[in-house]
């Protein structure tokens, strides 16, 4: 209980999943927190199906900071869209890498990082 009468549920089982050959668990809300902090996420959400291995992520990637990145990669034609920059593997990668930056720094283990990002 809260000092104003609210209540603040810890550790929901709905928010809890078991992943990997080990079935550990992970919490998606803390996986979506590190997600949330590279600067190309404006929007994330993170699912693993029952007896996953691994979790899956779908991030809405900030406009301004992925426009930016693809001026400086080189296989990405003038003129083209931003969902289709954000279809090359090279945007994928490099979105991916500051990812996984984000959720070493706020200490996740290697079992909760999405193995699988789609950016939309």
């Amino acid at each position: 209980w809260n000092p104003d009468g609210s209540l603040t549920v810890v550790g929901r089982s709905d928010n809890m999943v078991r992943v990997g050959k080990h079935r550990s668990v992970v919490s998606l809300e803390h996986v979506e927190e590190a997600m949330l902090r590279s600067r190309f996420v404006t929007q994330c959400w993170v699912h693993a199906a029952p007896g996953a291995a691994f979790l899956v992520a779908v991030i809405v990637p900030d406009q301004a900071e992925v426009a930016a990145l693809c001026e400086r990669v080189p296989d990405i034609p003038e003129g083209a869209t931003l969902q289709e920059a954000c279809m090359r593997d090279s945007v994928q990668a490099l979105i991916q890498q500051d990812v996984l930056a984000c959720a070493r720094d706020l200490g996740l283990a290697s079992h909760e990082f999405p193995r699988g990002i789609y950016v939309e």
